[in-house]
């Protein structure tokens, strides 16, 4: 059971349909929200003991680690809804691009961070309440051969 959740959320062949993506989404989200706490926790508890600083350095590195695993899963999350649309996983790049950019002009441009960022929001969505192909697409012999290896 633990192999079919980490070939789910941590590699981006096969498909996985609109609730599957909803669900896996928020399996990710509840599980950062896990590690946040454990986080508090831990620096609460070794505070004292460390002092703040160790503590903090032990937390930040923690942080990042938490947080590319996180940014993985949910990459191969969309890459698998994108195929499920029979598109190629590298809208993805583009989404993370009008995603990124809205940020970058936030204080530059504010009119053009909105419109990136309403953009990144409907491709979200979209992505979301489209349903994917009927039947088998292109990308379901990759998902079938690696459930065979």
């Amino acid at each position: 059971m633990i192999q079919e959740w980490a070939r789910k959320l941590l590699t981006s062949d096969g498909r996985v349909n609109r609730l599957q993506y909803l669900g896996y989404h928020a399996v990710c989200y509840i599980m950062l929200l896990c590690a946040v706490l454990i986080g508090i926790l831990v620096s609460v508890t070794l505070s004292p003991v460390l002092g703040t600083a160790a503590t903090d350095t032990l937390l930040v590195g923690l942080a990042v680690a938490v947080l590319i695993s996180y940014l993985y899963s949910q990459a191969c999350i969309t890459i698998k809804r994108l195929h499920d649309q029979n598109l190629s996983g590298w809208w993805y790049a583009g989404l993370l691009m009008i995603t990124f950019s809205s940020g970058a002009f936030q204080e530059s441009n504010p009119s053009l961070s909105a419109v990136l960022g309403m953009a990144a929001l409907i491709a979200n969505f979209a992505l979301l309440i489209r349903p994917g192909t009927d039947g088998i697409n292109r990308f379901d012999a990759v998902a079938e051969q690696s459930q065979q290896d």
